[in-house]
Formats: structure tokens, C-alpha cells, sequence
């Protein structure tokens, strides 16, 4: 059982630059050729939008800040992934990315025991403070098989 009384906390917040030579490393790894992301649209580069992953590879201030929920990390699977897009993330913008658990909750697996499942969610903010997306990804634990 993983402890419910995480949802709602938050794990950091971490700000990173989006850096032209970033955005083209970026979409030449992901086999993107949009030329917005190399020349620019009318209002300059734009990052490609699964960019935003590349939070995985900042780490807050003072370290990441994960609760106690339980989970065994030997056995996480990596269930979904999902970006909501509220407006397009340029190059020179500073974004800023605040963590947080947003839900736990489990199901009845059909091989027995229950699955239980974790939801993280980022909130991205450029610097002008104007919301610019949200990410979730959902981690699922299975139920231990003797």
C-alpha cells in the first residue's frame, strides 16, 4: 500500500534556459527537421514540444525532495506520459518547472493483489510567468509475486 497523504506535495521547483544550440541538439536527436526549431518562427526558434522532457536532466535547488510513498523502484514500470501545451516555448526563454505529486491511487490487477499507481505532474512556467504547459507521467507498481 503507498501512503496517499503525498498527493499534493510538492518536489521542487527548477528554472533552465532554452538555449538555441540546446533546441537543435534536441530536435536533430529526436529526428525533428521542423525548420522553426533551427531558423525560427515569425517570432524567433521554437522548442519542439516534448523539449520539456529535458527536466529530467536538471535537479532543484538543494537536491529533489521525493516523499515517502512506498514505492518499490526495483519494480516501477513506466505506465504513461502526457504534455498539455498552453503556448509555444521559445529559445531564450527561462522556464521554470514546479513538481509535485498529483495523485495515488490503485486498481485490482486481474492476476491478483492490487496495481497502484503514481502521478507526477510538472507545471511549466516561462518568465514572464505566463503558464506554458503541463506534463504527467504515471508510474505503476505491481502487485509482489511470491
Amino acid at each position: 500500500m503507498l501512503n496517499k497523504e503525498a498527493i499534493g506535495t510538492v518536489l521542487g521547483e527548477v528554472t533552465f534556459p532554452v538555449e538555441l544550440g540546446k533546441v537543435r541538439e534536441f530536435a536533430q536527436a529526436v529526428l525533428a527537421d521542423n525548420p522553426e526549431y533551427d531558423r525560427g518562427a515569425p517570432d524567433g526558434p521554437v522548442a519542439p514540444p516534448t523539449f520539456l522532457q529535458t527536466l529530467a536532466l536538471w535537479e532543484p535547488e538543494g537536491g529533489a525532495q521525493l516523499p515517502d510513498i512506498g514505492l518499490d523502484y526495483l519494480r516501477v514500470l513506466h505506465g504513461e506520459q502526457e504534455f498539455e501545451y498552453f503556448a509555444p516555448i521559445y529559445v531564450g526563454d527561462e522556464i521554470t518547472a514546479t513538481s509535485r505529486v498529483s495523485d495515488i491511487y490503485s486498481k485490482p490487477s486481474t492476476k491478483g493483489g492490487d496495481l497502484w499507481f503514481v502521478v507526477f505532474e510538472n507545471e511549466f512556467e516561462n518568465q514572464r510567468g505566463e503558464r506554458v504547459a503541463v506534463s504527467r507521467m504515471t508510474l505503476v507498481q505491481p502487485p509482489k509475486r511470491s
